[in-house]
């Protein structure tokens, strides 16, 4: 990762002889599109992550197989951001699977105790004070 950056964007062309990537920061919407397999995630989605970071961008990152958290989640505690995670579906879940699957999420993505892992749901709300607690407790102070 280098250490500093101008701007951060979606990543358009490298330059592999000066080390310098060229994006696109403007505040338009992006969407990314692809067959399973064919690089998204390593192609696009970590090369921006890590742009983002460099210059301390808010993200939201949506990530139901935890690759990214894997590859990036790390660095960017180390860089300072509140890394949440947030499980979704636990309406589907009894009280004994959800503490089931807490310690499977926690073991599978190696959080810690420090880290924070939310469940939600979005059909019946369950977690959603929660939610807006961690996401939103600064706010009201």
């Amino acid at each position: 990762m280098a250490k500093e950056s101008v701007s951060a964007g979606f990543p358009l062309v490298y330059d592999k002889k000066k080390n310098l990537v060229y994006v696109d920061n403007g505040e338009a919407h992006s969407l990314v599109i692809g067959a399973t397999g064919s690089g998204k995630t390593q192609m696009i989605i970590n090369p921006l992550v890590n742009l983002l970071a460099k210059k301390g961008e808010s993200m939201v990152i949506t990530d139901p197989k935890g690759e990214i958290f894997e590859k990036n989640g790390e660095m960017l505690k180390d860089l300072g951001y509140d890394v949440i995670v947030v499980a979704t579906k636990s309406d589907k879940l009894s009280n004994n699977a959800l503490a089931k699957s807490k310690k499977i999420i926690k073991e599978t993505l190696n959080l810690t105790d420090n880290d924070t892992l939310c469940f939600f749901s979005s059909l019946n709300k369950k977690g959603a004070e929660q939610l807006n607690d961690i996401l939103f407790g600064d706010l009201a102070e």
